[in-house]
C-alpha cells in the first residue's frame, strides 16, 4: 500500500531572512524544522519548484524525512541559505573548524581555505557560467578569509550536513535569474515535497511485508530502496539535480517483492512525471 503526500517548505519549516548574510544572497535561514504524520519508514519522494521536478530522492530513516533530509535538498539545490556548505572539512584527517576558532589558530584556517578553494575552483567554478551566479556567490565564496566568522567559514570548511554536489549548483545557476530574486515568502510557497510512503506490511503487499519485516536485514531494506527502486526512478525522471547511478540487480531478492517493486516503480514514476520541465 502506498500513501502519497504534498507539502509546501512553508508546511514545514520556518524560513527568515538574514540581516547582514555573510555572502550576499545566500541570505536565507530555516530557524525550525516541523514534522508531520507518518514521516517516516520507507518510501521515495520528489522535490519541485513550482511545477518543476528538481530532485527525487528515499527515505529509509526513522527521525523524520523533513527533519533528516528536505530541509538540506532546500538549501543546497537553490544556494540561498546560510546553511548551505560547497566543500567539507575531511572528519578524518582535518580538525573541526570550532576548534580551529576556538583557539585562533588562523595558519591553519588559511591552510585549509586554500586547500578547499582550490577544490571549489576545480569542481564548482566550471560549473558557473552564469555570470550573475558567480559573482553572487562563486566570487563571494573565494573571498572567504580566515577573518570569516564562523557562519562564512563553513560555506568551505563545513561538517557534511548541509552540503551542495554539482548537479545541484548546476539547477541554481541555471535558475539564477528566478531563485535570487525570490523572498522569503516565495521560497515557502512555490517550492514542495511530494512524499511517497510505502505504508506498513498487509497480506496483500509483498514490498510492505518485506521492508517491516523484523527477519529480513536492514541493510538489504535500504539497498533495495536506495539502489534498486530510487535508481530506476531517477534513471526514469532524470531529474536535473540528482546524479544518474546504474540501479542494483534484484538478486537476493525473491520474485514476489522485485515484482510488488517494480509496480512501486511505476507509480513514482508517473507521479513524478505529472511535473512539468519548466
Amino acid at each position: 500500500m502506498v500513501k502519497v503526500t504534498n507539502y509546501s517548505c512553508g508546511d514545514l519549516f520556518c524560513i527568515e531572512p538574514v540581516i547582514d548574510s555573510s555572502v550576499s544572497l545566500m541570505n536565507m535561514a530555516i530557524t525550525k524544522k516541523r514534522r508531520f504524520e507518518n514521516d517516516r519508514g520507507f518510501g521515495l519522494y520528489f522535490f519541485k519548484f513550482d511545477d518543476e521536478l528538481l530532485y527525487a530522492g528515499s527515505y529509509c530513516g526513522s527521525s523524520g524525512v523533513a527533519r533528516d533530509r528536505w530541509w538540506t535538498h532546500l538549501a543546497s539545490i537553490t544556494c540561498r541559505f546560510q546553511e548551505t556548505n560547497f566543500t567539507n572539512l575531511s572528519a578524518k584527517n582535518d580538525p573541526k573548524l570550532g576548534d580551529l576558532l576556538a583557539r585562533c589558530d588562523k595558519k591553519e584556517i588559511d591552510r585549509l581555505l586554500e586547500h578547499y578553494k582550490n577544490r571549489f575552483r576545480k569542481i564548482y567554478s566550471p560549473i558557473m557560467d552564469n555570470q550573475n551566479f558567480f559573482h553572487d556567490v562563486g566570487f563571494s565564496i573565494l573571498s572567504i578569509t580566515s577573518n570569516d566568522n564562523k557562519k562564512r567559514l563553513q560555506h568551505l570548511l563545513g561538517d557534511g550536513r548541509c552540503s551542495t554536489f554539482e548537479n545541484r549548483v548546476q539547477v541554481a545557476n541555471d535558475r539564477w535569474e528566478i531563485f535570487k530574486e525570490l523572498e522569503a515568502t516565495d521560497i515557502a510557497n512555490r517550492f514542495s515535497f511530494q512524499y511517497v510512503r510505502i505504508t506498513e506490511a498487509s497480506d496483500q503487499d509483498a514490498l510492505s511485508q518485506f521492508l517491516y519485516s523484523q527477519d529480513a536485514e536492514r541493510s538489504a531494506k535500504r539497498r533495495l530502496v536506495q539502489r534498486f527502486i530510487e535508481d530506476k526512478v531517477i534513471e526514469a525522471l532524470n531529474p536535473p539535480a540528482n546524479k544518474i547511478k546504474t540501479a542494483v540487480s534484484g538478486e537476493g531478492y525473491s520474485k514476489a517483492v522485485i515484482d510488488a517493486s517494480f509496480k512501486f516503480i511505476d507509480e513514482c514514476i508517473a507521479l513524478g512525471a505529472t511535473s512539468g520541465r519548466g
